[in-house]
């Protein structure tokens, strides 16, 4: 099989390249879920939802799919919403845009299509997807202005358009509810023994490695207080919540009386563009539960330790 390709019964699996998305570190999320959640009695919530590789890895087959969904997910980025709404209902037409977009891949082209506005709901969700998948380490960020202002990524060979992928997200969106608006909104309707995964624009490990200028308005300091608070809230009426941030003083400061459980992983970072320091860090993962209570303990153990 061709590099890139994949067969007619492919799996959903992000299709996006999200800078610190959460694909590799699956097996070691997926140890730390609730050992009694589950889609045919409860619901699951990613506000930050990025490239959604938590809510895929779900097991869809547990949700009577004749019911309301109970996957909800939910970003503050009308760009990336947009992607995920029109890949729902439009994916044959976003297909056809990609396979026009992607005959072109240089940089040239690239910064082509970064300068060219897009006024309808496909052709801006088709730039979106071109310029992920070609730019620098699949950042999003945008300028004070709110414009996508990543630079070329200079890849070997990008997959723009891979279409058995797509048309997988595609039949895996019709029953999952896409939303945009706040970390908020985005969990309002939570209840007990719903699962909810924070996955915030990460506090900075120092005072050059932020990258939290997701949208035209910053998500700083402020915002993770508000989260924890909202965390806290959650948690005394019975949802639980897993979170994930940086190892930094400042996130264990915020995030320690919020009602998580907060345990130290050890992630490779590769959001440099020098190689050098691709180096292996630590990341913070939060629960609301009792380490006995995750669907594999020893093994969630074994891959972390206590703060």
């Amino acid at each position: 099989m061709k590099a890139g390709s994949t067969s007619p019964d492919t799996r959903p699996a992000p299709f996006l390249r999200w800078a610190g998305g959460k694909r590799r570190l699956l097996p070691i999320i997926s140890s730390f879920l609730h050992k009694d959640f589950t889609l045919d009695k409860n619901c699951f919530f990613e506000p930050f939802m990025g490239s959604a590789a938590v809510a895929m890895s779900l097991d869809l087959s547990a949700q009577d799919r004749r019911t309301s969904p109970r996957i909800f997910m939910s970003d503050i980025n009308e760009e990336l919403v947009n992607a995920y709404d029109v890949l729902k209902h439009q994916p044959e037409q976003l297909i056809r845009r990609l396979k026009k977009l992607g005959a072109d891949i240089s940089e040239q082209g690239y910064y082509d299509v970064r300068d060219k506005s897009e006024r309808t709901e496909l052709g801006r969700a088709a730039r979106l997807i071109y310029l992920n998948r070609t730019c620098f380490n699949g950042l999003y960020r945008e300028n004070s202005s709110g414009k996508f202002n990543v630079p070329y990524g200079k890849l070997a060979n990008p997959t723009v358009c891979n279409k058995p992928l797509l048309r997988a997200v595609s039949r895996w969106l019709e029953f999952v509810d896409v939303s945009q608006g706040s970390f908020r909104a985005g969990v309002s309707t939570a209840k007990k023994g719903d699962l909810v995964y924070f996955d915030p624009p990460y506090l900075p490990l120092s005072t050059t490695s932020s990258f939290s200028q997701y949208s035209a308005s910053d998500f700083g300091t402020d915002d993770h207080e508000d989260l924890a608070e909202l965390i806290k809230s959650l948690t005394k009426r019975g949802v639980r919540v897993i979170l994930s941030n940086s190892d930094s003083p400042t996130t264990k400061s915020i995030y320690q009386d919020c009602g998580l459980s907060l345990r130290s992983i050890p992630v490779h970072r590769n959001i440099s563009a020098n190689s050098a320091s691709r180096v292996k860090v630590r990341e913070l993962i939060g629960i609301s539960y009792k380490l006995a209570d995750c669907v594999d303990p020893v093994e969630a153990k074994k891959l972390s330790r206590p703060i």
